[in-house]
């Protein structure tokens, strides 16, 4: 509901919500005004280091085994730590997960499209403009989306925060609106 909530608040169809797009917002986003004609979003990805941090704790995590001396309660935490991590896995990468994903680790940009890969490198957005804010949504949206929307890839487990701007009024006293994940 929140973001079909800043949508409303905006007047514009800016931002994707949960039952368009199958999953809830997965990165934090804000919502700036500018005066433009246009519409902007910026898209922050996460370092190749911090990747490879993440790839090794799903690596871990996947690898785990739960033991006897667990609690159902450390079984279920096990499950959903699993769970997520081969989520993650699948959702970037299109595949399903090797036993050793050492080579990934190693190549953090193994696989990735070559603007994903240099934004992670850089650190400088990947910026997307558009006349309109449903195509700007539109756009955005094949980054975020997860649970098989799109053949090329979601990448949402490494976008670290998304900026929209807008000719918004009613933030043209310099109020901006956060969309947060939500809890599915």
């Amino acid at each position: 509901g929140k973001s079909s909530l800043i949508n409303a608040l905006l007047g514009e169809n800016i931002l994707a919500v949960g039952g368009a797009v199958g999953a809830c917002t997965c990165v934090i986003t804000s919502i700036h005004h500018h005066l433009s004609a246009e519409f902007r979003a910026e898209i922050d990805f996460i370092s190749h280091k911090d990747w490879k941090a993440e790839l090794r704790s799903m690596q871990a995590a996947m690898n785990a085994k739960p033991s006897e001396d667990d609690t159902e309660e450390d079984r279920k935490e096990w499950e959903s730590e699993h769970k997520a991590a081969h989520e993650k896995f699948i959702s970037v990468y299109r595949q399903e997960p090797p036993e050793d994903l050492t080579p990934f680790i190693e190549h953090a940009t193994l696989s990735l499209r070559a603007n994903i890969a240099s934004a992670m490198s850089s650190g400088e957005p990947i910026i997307l403009v558009e006349e309109n804010a449903r195509t700007l949504k539109n756009n955005v949206r094949r980054f975020l989306v997860g649970r098989e929307q799109h053949d090329d890839g979601q990448f949402w487990p490494l976008i670290s925060r998304v900026r929209i701007y807008g000719n918004f009024p009613v933030l043209a006293n310099g109020v901006v609106l956060v969309d947060l994940p939500g809890l599915n």
